[in-house]
């Protein structure tokens, strides 16, 4: 996987395990940021195949292209909020010429985001 710092830092993880990307307990006036990735092995690269995001007691979980979970629950419709910030789902183009999802959690007044690719 490929990842990126809020202060735009780049790296690049390849191996197999449960990554612990973001904890900030303080967030959000004590709600507390998650941010949790499981990734796996293919061939001679890996991926992330599971993202978790909680913040207070929400959750928002993403596997592969076309699944999630809100609390849990398949498919809840979108935009919806996870602890009162929201979460939306939109399409973009990748560079293999195909549309991928990207979910967005707008967790700032500045536009700060979080996104899931």
């Amino acid at each position: 996987p490929h990842i990126t710092t809020w202060t735009g830092e780049k790296y690049d993880f390849h191996g197999e395990c449960d990554l612990v990307l973001i904890r900030n307990p303080k967030f959000g006036y004590g709600l507390g940021l998650n941010v949790h990735g499981r990734t796996k092995i293919h061939d001679n690269w890996s991926y992330f195949e599971t993202v978790a995001v909680q913040i207070g007691h929400f959750t928002l979980e993403v596997q592969g292209a076309d699944k999630y979970w809100i609390n849990g629950s398949p498919d809840v419709e979108l935009p919806h909020t996870i602890s009162g910030y929201k979460v939306e789902v939109t399409s973009e183009e990748s560079e293999e010429s195909s549309k991928i999802r990207v979910f967005t959690i707008h967790v700032g007044d500045r536009g700060e985001n979080i996104f899931i690719r």
